[in-house]
């Protein structure tokens, strides 16, 4: 009998690394509610054979909340979210990766329900263990920059935000070949744009008029 418990607990487990693994592929695809099933169904799986703190039970739940977050349902991903960061810290370490990628969903899950603060001090303290973990220019370190350069330009700090997503822009074509991973490089370059704007527009209205040419 315990032999029995024991290999279904074992291909249980097995099919939350499928269910995983699928997620992962739909929501690349931008199939997130089919991504949000497969997570869900994996965070069961794990919650049935592993205790609350295991490394996994963060994995989906990390997964659950950021799928929640993309379509509209921040809300419900936040004490996930919460849950994930907490364990991943205790499992890890708060200078691991891991760690860092779950700060990062929940910075993305409070900026979502207007909590800026708290999205900006959580993204900061994840691109800090980045920066420590990863060489100067790993492209790892490109999603991160452009949540917080979102968050940033949300909040109002223009040239701030402009710069990284200039840094981002920079990463992407020192790891990209020209065509390759387009979409972050076309998310920089349509923010460079719009924040360019925006900061020579405020500096020229600063400045005021220029008094020699009027007279």
């Amino acid at each position: 009998h315990l032999s029995t418990v024991g290999q279904e607990e074992s291909s249980e487990l097995e099919f939350s690394v499928s269910h995983t693994q699928l997620g992962c592929t739909m929501f690349a695809q931008g199939k997130v509610k089919e991504a949000l099933e497969h997570h869900q169904k994996a965070l069961s799986q794990r919650f049935n054979n592993l205790e609350f703190s295991h490394a996994l039970v963060s994995e989906s739940l990390n997964y659950c909340a950021e799928a929640l977050n993309s379509i509209g349902r921040a809300k419900e991903g936040i004490p996930l979210g919460m849950h994930a960061v907490m364990i991943r810290k205790t499992v890890f370490g708060p200078t691991h990766p891991a760690y860092a990628h779950a700060l990062s969903v929940l910075a993305s899950c409070y900026q979502a329900v207007g909590r800026l603060i708290d999205a900006i001090d959580l993204q900061e303290e994840c691109l800090d263990i980045c920066d420590n973990f990863f060489s100067e220019n790993h492209a790892n370190l490109i999603p991160n920059l452009l949540n917080y350069g979102k968050m940033l330009q949300a909040s109002g700090e223009i040239k701030k935000a402009l710069k990284v997503f200039e840094r981002a822009e920079s990463i992407h074509k020192l790891n990209f070949e020209a065509g390759k991973n387009k979409r972050p490089l076309e998310i920089c370059q349509t923010a460079i744009k719009e924040l360019t704007a925006e900061v020579e527009s405020s500096d020229g209205s600063i400045k005021g008029p220029d008094l020699e040419k009027i007279t």
